[in-house]
Parts: structure tokens; C-alpha cells; sequence
């Protein structure tokens, strides 16, 4: 699970290595120098400098403390990665980076993804099959051109309205790298 807020998800008190290992000692055998070589592979993974894992959380500014809850998330090697909002408290430049990483490694390298999101541009750009919640039910699923190119409900078509005319450059600068 990948919680919104990168600066709450992770304690402060824990060093880096220590919140990567934590998972991994709970649900794998990996100890000493096998635990350490996938700590290594994890940080590389989400683009952490190796030498970082040393310290703190409250140390690594938003966007890296997202890598740190990225990686271990991605620790156990699940087959379902939960993402609420997990950019939404970085700064334009840093989310998209966030979800270039997050495709890179869904889309490349194997978990799926659950992405929960209010903003519609980013899913109608990042995201192949999208479906939308109304008052706690699933409704309008399937691929993203099919749903938000002809909307069914009004429910979906005023979610549609919403996303801004001119997108972010550097989302679709995102898209642009991971066709």
C-alpha cells in the first residue's frame, strides 16, 4: 500500500534500511547478506542513492521519501500495489516524476497497479483501464478511451468536464517516455 502522504506513512524514528528490512523479515527468510542485497536492489529500483539507506526518514525531502515508501512497498514483491493519492502532496514536477516511476515499475516490471486518484487527467494519461466509484459503487469500467471518450452517465460525463483543457507538460511529457 502506498499511502498519500509520504511524510506520515513512514516512521521518523526508523532508519531507511530498518523500514525496507521490517517487510522483509516478516514475510521472507532473507537475512544478513541476502536482506542487505535486496535492500541495495530496492533502492536502485525506485532511484535511491545505496548510501542513503543509512539514514533517516525525516532527512529525504517528499519526492525521495515517496521512493522510500515506494520501495517498500514493492519489498515482498507483491502482485498488487494500492496507490491512494500517491503524489498528490508533491509539487507538479515531482508527481510526475512519482508516476513515471510507478508505471516504469507496474508497467515494466510486474505488480498491478491500483491507482486511486480524483485528478481524471492523470488517469486518462497514465492509466490503460480505469474504473470510477459513485456513491460506493464501481461504475463505468473499461479501457480509459472507451470510458472517457463516451461516457455513459451524466455522473461520468461531468468527471470528464472537469479535467482541465491544457494538460501539465510534465505529465504528458510522462506519457511521452512510457509509449
Amino acid at each position: 500500500m502506498l499511502f498519500q502522504n509520504p511524510y506520515a506513512s513512514l516512521e521518523p524514528c526508523g532508519r531507511v534500511k530498518d523500514l525496507l528490512a521490517e517487510s522483509l523479515k516478516s514475510c521472507t527468510e532473507q537475512r544478513g547478506r541476502a536482506l542487505m542485497d535486496r535492500l541495495i536492489e530496492l533502492s536502485a529500483q525506485v532511484g535511491l542513492d545505496t548510501t542513503w539507506i543509512d539514514r533517516f526518514p525525516r532527512q529525504f525531502f517528499g519526492s525521495q521519501r515517496q521512493r522510500i515508501a515506494i520501495a517498500r512497498a514493492l519489498a515482498t514483491r507483491p502482485k498488487l500495489l494500492m496507490a491512494d493519492e500517491p503524489v498528490s502532496s508533491l509539487d507538479v514536477p515531482r508527481q510526475a516524476q512519482g508516476l513515471a516511476l510507478l508505471r516504469h515499475i507496474t508497467v515494466d516490471e510486474g505488480p498491478a497497479l491500483l491507482f486511486i486518484s480524483h485528478e481524471m487527467s492523470v488517469v486518462d494519461h497514465l492509466y490503460q483501464t480505469v474504473g470510477k466509484q459513485s456513491p460506493g459503487r464501481l461504475k463505468g469500467c473499461g479501457p480509459v478511451n472507451t470510458v472517457f471518450r463516451g461516457p455513459r452517465t451524466d455522473y461520468t460525463s461531468r468527471l470528464i468536464a472537469a479535467i482541465p483543457g491544457k494538460r501539465c507538460r510534465a505529465l504528458q511529457a510522462t506519457q511521452g517516455e512510457h509509449q
